[in-house]
């Protein structure tokens, strides 16, 4: 069976282009978020931690499970060294966790497309 060069160079073509398609449709499609990583104590069933005052965050993860929590207490502090102000908050979760436990705190914020973040960091 003789398959002709230009159906070959053809076929190769198509399915360059249909890869393409498919990888442009999930970078148009697929949402991702930024994320900031930091710790927090916990004191009476209460998680005590610290964040940058210009986040506003959508998701919680902590122990790298996504968990519930109310925010029971907002307060803004300023590090007088460095002149930068934090939220200082106390999450109300539902996971019960011991006293003076440290934990592991993500939060995921400024949910684009994928397309979107690799504009804003081209330009």
């Amino acid at each position: 069976m003789n398959i002709e060069p230009k159906k070959i160079i053809k076929i190769i073509v198509l399915i360059h282009l249909l890869i393409l398609l498919i990888i442009g449709y999930f970078l148009i499609k697929t949402k991702i978020y930024d994320h900031y990583k930091t710790k927090g104590y916990t004191k009476n069933n209460l998680i005590i931690t610290y964040l940058p005052t210009n986040i506003t965050y959508d998701k919680l993860f902590i122990n790298n499970k996504e968990i519930s929590c109310k925010i029971k207490s907002k307060e803004i502090k300023v590090d007088e060294s460095t002149l930068t102000s934090y939220n200082e908050l106390s999450l109300d979760c539902l996971k019960q966790f011991s006293d003076n436990e440290i934990v592991d705190i993500t939060f995921y914020y400024n949910k684009q497309r994928i397309i979107t973040k690799l504009k804003d960091n081209m330009f």
